[in-house]
């Protein structure tokens, strides 16, 4: 009798961990304060938008609100890179390769596109397709590869930063 409760109450508890980790969501862990002098942590549970989508016109939403399209940051520096479509290299992101594209207009980074990521496990295209548009806006923003790395998503946010990296060389005047 023992072992059927033993096995009944491990069922149980093993079904509760799959629901939990089912339900938890990827947040960004930003290093950078926010205004009310805390670091800033934003996420949603929400499904992300296709990961190739022009960047323009996807915004990750945030506890502070995101910002629309049209209020999109400018770059302050202007000719940093040269206009073109510049691939990364592709590098190992321990469940699969990472590999993105820097697409640059008048001098500035406009748009990252994702050209390879792990998506054989549904696990990693869930995790990937939160990840990317945060990483994507990040860069953007930044005009460089030096972006936060995405709390449950680590290796992809590395493979993220060292491709465009990469990319961002090749793109330089």
């Amino acid at each position: 009798m023992k072992k059927y409760l033993l096995s009944f109450f491990l069922i149980i508890v093993f079904t509760f961990y799959v629901l939990l980790e089912n339900q938890n969501s990827i947040s960004v862990v930003s290093s950078s304060p926010d205004n009310n002098g805390g670091s800033t942590t934003t996420g949603n549970g929400a499904t992300p938008p296709p990961v190739a989508q022009n960047s323009a016109t996807t915004s990750a939403p945030s506890a502070a609100g995101a910002q629309s399209a049209s209020a999109a940051p400018t770059p302050t520096v202007a000719g940093l890179y040269r206009d073109g479509s510049y691939d990364g290299d592709s590098v190992n992101a321990y469940f699969g390769n990472v590999q993105v594209a820097a697409i640059v207009s008048s001098g500035a980074l406009t748009d990252v596109k994702i050209l390879v990521y792990p998506k054989d496990r549904a696990t990693s295209a869930r995790i990937n397709n939160a990840a990317f548009p945060k990483l994507i806006q990040e860069a953007i923003s930044s005009q460089s590869a030096q972006v936060d790395v995405v709390s449950g998503a680590t290796q992809t946010s590395q493979g993220f930063q060292q491709s465009l990296a990469s990319a961002l060389v090749k793109a330089k005047n």
